[in-house]
């Protein structure tokens, strides 16, 4: 990976190929705990390539800035922007049909965090303070929609999977 070319190496060695070549700087590398792609923001796109069937997905962010994104069932993408110190956290869904991310309605939680569950079928977000919260609130992605759920016993330190 170069500020703007990402390369790939074979496993068994052998020269590098030029997998994709971006028109402005990659503003960081994306992980994805629910899938093998890899994310990449752009000045004003994320693209999400696949190394496993070496496809790419680009998507305009419409000005949101990723820092995160889960690959749910059914091929739904969910990107997650933090929104910095002090701000609201948002999600917005990847829509093929127009190739932006589209921002969900997300509930108002300053210093919120996300969470993906069951592969990516559920996102919560909770705030993660020194006590437990008492309520959850969990975005069914196949339903396109918001619950809020009371907290099972879930505490803030523990790990959510």
């Amino acid at each position: 990976m170069t500020e703007r070319e990402l390369w790939r190496r074979p496993e068994a060695g052998g020269p590098s190929t030029l997998v994709l070549e971006t028109a402005s700087s990659v503003k960081k590398v994306l992980s994805c705990a629910t899938g093998p792609g890899i994310g990449l923001p752009t000045g004003d796109s994320l693209l999400v390539w696949d190394p496993r069937r070496g496809d790419l997905r680009r998507m305009g962010t419409g000005g949101l800035e990723p820092s995160a994104w889960v690959e749910c069932p059914e091929g739904r993408m969910i990107a997650i922007s933090d929104g910095g110190p002090g701000s609201r956290s948002v999600l917005a869904r990847a829509d093929p049909s127009v190739g932006h991310l589209i921002p969900i309605e997300t509930p108002a939680e300053r210093g919120a965090t996300f969470q993906s569950v069951d592969n990516g079928a559920w996102i919560l977000l909770y705030n993660p303070g020194s006590r437990p919260c008492r309520e959850l609130h969990a975005y069914d992605v196949r339903a396109d929609r918001w619950r809020s759920v009371d907290n099972p016993g879930i505490s803030a330190w523990e790990p959510l999977r």
